[in-house]
């Protein structure tokens, strides 16, 4: 019967388009230092993951100071430590369409919270917390190793969170046009010109370019100043195996970085010396069906430790490993470059030394793929002769 009405569908002259309805899913401490330096000879541990013991572009004052990132998930948990403003609310509205009156720019962290559905966080899961916290995560008034990769950028929050009849637990649930709902409320009303988006579709499409990629290049064609970060998924090893949205032609696509080393010492497990990055096998890996190279770039994304939902205000914190948790650290880094250009650090180095710019997402985009160094695949899987770069913008 499905087949017959699917024919019966695609004959019909007011038809412009017959697909598959996608169904979508969601795939720092230390994560945020390895986006500024290599980690060699010194390094520090949480326990789990080696990183560099420097942050020399936060040292230098590029923190993400005046950028608004857009973050779509499962929720945010408004009262965590590192999103909570004692003195201030957050903004908060419904609806699939950009909202009036829903913003607040005094709010130390969270200039708006849209629900798509509902407002309501996921206490359970807390996907969209954790990776929230890795982009700009910070708590207030204390300086902590567990803030996000641009601590003083501030966030636009769109909650995608919804659960579905039958079910009971929430799934990632964009609105149908992306173009006009998904992208616009950050971008018109909180002023992002960063946005992460950490799910992409399941299915059978992988490398394939449907109507949600083309939503997202157009929407980044007519914005030509808004830099999406978008996962790739986790269907590694393989080639050719880039999930929606992470296939769009004008996205920063992101694949996921963790750090190894040469030699473990036997008692701990934890790596003493020789630390390499490695491109993590599970990560997915272009080329796409039409043979563009993807991911261009690639954050931390084993073993990253941030923020977790409660029911209560609390500063607790978890681990999570998976594209999901690199995308938002990428987009954290284009937000210290966008405030690099913003500010006219590029003159010289320092703040004001050249007139300060509105940089296109291309320019962003250049500055991240061109800075970035490369890495090697997982030792497990090096008969795979492509791997992506690792981001680093010190160097």
């Amino acid at each position: 019967h499905l087949e017959a009405l699917v024919a019966w569908l695609s004959e019909q002259h007011w038809v412009l388009y017959v697909g598959v309805e996608d169904r979508f899913f969601a795939n720092n401490y230390y994560g945020a230092r390895g986006n500024q330096q290599s980690c060699t000879s010194s390094c520090v541990s949480d326990g789990h993951m080696p990183a560099p013991a420097a942050t020399p572009i936060w040292d230098a004052g590029l923190r993400g100071q005046g950028q608004v990132i857009g973050v779509s998930d499962t929720g945010l948990d408004k009262q965590h430590c590192f999103f909570r403003d004692s003195a201030e609310s957050v903004a908060v509205c419904t609806g699939s369409t950009p909202q009036n009156g829903c913003t607040n720019f005094n709010h130390r962290k969270v200039v708006s919270y849209r629900g798509i559905h509902n407002t309501v966080e996921n206490f359970a899961r807390g996907h969209g917390t954790h990776v929230a916290g890795s982009a700009a995560g910070s708590r207030e008034g204390v300086e902590d190793d567990g803030q996000g990769a641009a601590p003083d950028a501030k966030l636009c929050f769109d909650d995608i969170g919804k659960i579905e009849i039958g079910q009971s637990t929430e799934t990632i649930s964009p609105p149908v046009d992306w173009e006009a709902s998904l992208f616009s409320h950050c971008y018109e009303k909180a002023g992002s010109r960063i946005y992460s988006m950490s799910w992409q579709a399941g299915g059978n499409d992988l490398g394939l370019y449907n109507e949600k990629s083309y939503e997202t290049d157009s929407f980044l064609f007519n914005h030509d100043d808004m830099v999406i970060t978008s996962s790739v998924g986790n269907e590694g090893p393989g080639l050719g195996r880039i999930q929606v949205p992470g296939s769009a032609k004008n996205t920063l696509s992101s694949g996921a970085t963790y750090m190894t080393a040469d030699f473990f010492d036997a008692n701990s497990g934890y790596g003493i010396y020789g630390y390499a990055r490695r491109y993590a096998h599970w990560a997915s890996r272009g080329p796409t069906h039409d043979g563009r190279w993807k991911p261009e770039v690639s954050c931390m994304g084993e073993w990253i430790t941030s923020a977790s939902s409660a029911s209560s205000a609390s500063c607790g914190a978890h681990i999570l490993q998976g594209v999901s948790m690199s995308t938002p650290l990428c987009a954290g880094a284009a937000a210290i470059v966008r405030q690099y250009f913003e500010q006219g650090w590029y003159g010289t180095g320092v703040q004001g030394s050249a007139a300060g710019i509105n940089p296109t997402a291309a320019l962003v985009k250049a500055m991240m793929i061109n800075s970035a160094t490369t890495q090697s695949l997982d030792y497990w899987y090096q008969e795979d002769p492509e791997a992506s770069s690792q981001w680093i913008l010190e160097e």
